[in-house]
């Protein structure tokens, strides 16, 4: 009898997805002048009207810690701050940082484009409508900061910690493996599936476990990192 009134149930409930894509979904601008605009374009890819509204998050990532997400509304213009969109078509969302003053290294904040609700006449019966938010990576970096970038082996892992004021992105670094009879160099590309991170902001690190990868005979002895 319980699994009949299940069934039913089930066969009430219509699961609709409204899909929507957001472009760019990584940003780099700066905390002034003309590169402090961008612009994001979310566009609806599904069947039905789709409202999105903006939310703006602040990142602190320290070393290996996980981000913390505080709100940060005010140190953007968002506009518009909603739209509604028809299925097939686009909006063009435009972004200015404001900020609170010149920075001394680049900071990071997530975006988010939320999907809202929206009532449908024409639907009859029980629905459940999955709503979903797409967050964006925007990095804000002053003029003439850098990133340093550091390799280190710590408990059969490679540990990699931006030490500089700018933002690392790894896809642009190789690491080098010396042990006492062998080398390899390995491009980021080969090495990203086993990182958590593709970005580094300053004294954030990530992780690479050796075992997933490694294949030389011997331990290694020194290990770099470099453009």
């Amino acid at each position: 009898m319980t699994n009949s009134i299940l069934l039913l149930f089930m066969l009430l409930i219509s699961f609709r997805v409204l899909a929507f894509q957001v472009e760019p979904l990584i940003h780099s601008m700066t905390d002034s002048g003309t590169l402090a605009n961008a612009t994001f374009r979310v566009a609806n890819t599904g069947e039905k009207p789709l409202a999105i509204e903006t939310e703006t998050y602040k990142r602190t990532v320290s070393g290996l810690d996980r981000e913390k997400l505080t709100p940060a509304d005010r140190d953007f213009i968002i506009m518009p701050p909603m739209a509604e969109i028809v299925p097939g078509d686009y909006q063009i969302f435009r972004v200015r940082y404001l900020g609170s003053g010149a920075l001394e290294q680049a900071q990071s904040y997530r975006i988010y484009f939320k999907q809202l609700p929206i009532e449908d006449s024409s639907e009859q019966g029980a629905q459940v409508k999955m709503l979903f938010n797409l967050g964006a990576l925007v990095f804000i970096t002053p003029p003439n900061v850098h990133s340093n970038l550091s390799a280190e082996i710590k408990d059969n892992d490679i540990i990699l910690t931006n030490n500089g004021r700018g933002v690392a992105d790894l896809s642009e670094y190789t690491l080098s493996i010396k042990t006492s009879d062998d080398s390899v160099s390995l491009p980021w590309q080969q090495l990203s599936q086993y990182g958590s991170a593709s970005y580094l902001v300053p004294n954030q690190a990530t992780v690479i476990p050796i075992s997933d990868w490694y294949e030389l005979k011997r331990s290694p002895s020194d290990i770099a990192i470099a453009k």
